[in-house]
């Protein structure tokens, strides 16, 4: 079995992991592949994914490619679409403090490394 997305699942109400082969829900195993045939409720759960954010976004739209078998770029753009029709903005927010904290102690420790190569060769 394996477990890549969580989503809240719309028969059980849970977020949990849907597991493959098949794409089900971890916790009551329902069929996700049975919404390729009801948009509404698919989209409904993949823009509940994309305002969550983040990783959930990420969660939404591998969630829609595995049920539509859209390929990557019609999954993209059908994903584009709905969040702007729905004030969702997919831009990334930036660097985070954590990410911005580590690359300066990276550069601050390679300086360091290299200015007592050369004084103390």
């Amino acid at each position: 079995m394996e477990s890549t997305l969580y989503v809240r699942c719309p028969s059980c109400n849970d977020r949990t992991l849907i597991v493959r082969p098949g794409v089900r829900c971890a916790a009551c195993g329902f069929d996700y592949a049975t919404l390729a045939n009801d948009r509404a409720a698919l989209d409904a759960i993949v823009l509940e994914q994309l305002r969550l954010g983040g990783l959930h976004a990420v969660s939404g739209i591998a969630l829609r490619e595995r049920v539509t078998g859209d390929g990557v770029k019609a999954n993209t753009d059908a994903i584009k679409a709905m969040a702007a029709a729905n004030g969702i903005d997919l831009t990334p927010k930036g660097l985070s403090f954590p990410v911005v904290l580590l690359g300066g102690m990276a550069v601050f420790g390679m300086v360091t490394v290299g200015l007592m190569y050369l004084l103390f060769g």
